[in-house]
């Protein structure tokens, strides 16, 4: 029996050890005005990555994250906020603003002392997508970035109008606008979709055409979509912000293509076409005979 068990406990535990090794968890402390994270889940990873796998996003203005760690009594505060002490490393560092000391790391073993901060105005900016031993997976000589990272504010994506309609075979159009914190947001990538109904797969990445380059909102936060179904019934298409915010869907309704009514000149030149017709007619007749 106990032969069984052992085997099975293992194989547990290494499922357990996979599952959290790819979690990430977030770790941040308040200091000199800005939020400090890292990923304790994971090594390897660059601001823009830090702050994306915790659900954030990297503070737009590189100054004041540089400010706030551009001096060796900073970087020393910051450091005791992280539980790592005083002992820091200040330098020239192109990327370490902020990075850990480096060395044999694991899922959720916090940081390696010492803190390396950084007097080069331009590491934020590098920062953002570079570092030490970047890719380099939690292990011998792996490292974690510690990046200043806000909250995402609320963003939202309406489409409109709720429903529309024409002949299949011609345009139509359907307009997003996306807000955030309430406001107008120029310049976010939309994707419309067709969902559903006879135009169904289509993108605005793959057919029609969008009103802005790209499709990206304007700078009153709006973008349309025009594309063209040759069935007849009802699409459902929505509108996206990338994988995270997603519109109500509207309906575009593909109609038959109604035969055209004939004008009053028309009957008269139809009326004119078939009197000359039979004129004809009788005339072959009464040769013949």
């Amino acid at each position: 029996m106990k032969n069984m068990i052992s085997p099975f406990f293992a194989i547990l535990v290494l499922l357990l050890v996979f599952a959290f090794g790819h979690r990430a968890e977030a770790v941040c402390v308040q200091a000199n005005g800005l939020n400090w994270c890292y990923n304790n889940g994971a090594c390897g990873e660059a601001c823009d990555a830090v702050c994306a796998a915790l659900g954030m996003k990297v503070i737009d203005d590189d100054q004041v994250w540089f400010e706030a760690q551009d001096t060796p009594g900073e970087c020393q505060v910051i450091s005791q906020a992280l539980g790592l002490g005083g002992a820091i490393s200040f330098g020239g560092w192109g990327y370490a603003c902020l990075e850990d000391g480096g060395g044999n790391h694991s899922v959720g073993s916090g940081l390696t002392s010492p803190l390396f901060c950084s007097g080069v105005s331009t590491c934020p900016q590098a920062h953002r997508t570079l570092m030490d031993q970047l890719d380099t997976p939690c292990g011998i000589s792996s490292r974690r970035s510690v990046c200043p990272c806000e909250a995402i504010p609320p963003r939202f994506i309406e489409l409109s109008p709720d429903s529309s309609s024409g002949p299949a075979g011609t345009e139509q159009t359907v307009t997003a606008t996306v807000t955030e914190e309430g406001s107008p947001l120029p310049g976010v990538l939309v994707t419309f979709e067709v969902v559903s109904g006879p135009g169904a797969g289509r993108t605005s990445a793959s057919s029609g055409e969008c009103s802005n380059p790209g499709c990206f909102t304007g700078p009153d936060g709006t973008v349309s979509w025009s594309y063209t179904v040759y069935g007849v019934g009802t699409d459902t298409v929505t509108a996206s912000l990338g994988t995270v915010v997603t519109s109500a869907p509207v309906e575009v309704i593909w109609e038959v293509l109604p035969i055209p009514a004939l004008s009053t000149w028309g009957l008269v030149a139809a009326a004119g076409l078939i009197g000359a017709a039979g004129l004809l007619y009788a005339r072959r007749r009464k040769a013949v005979a």
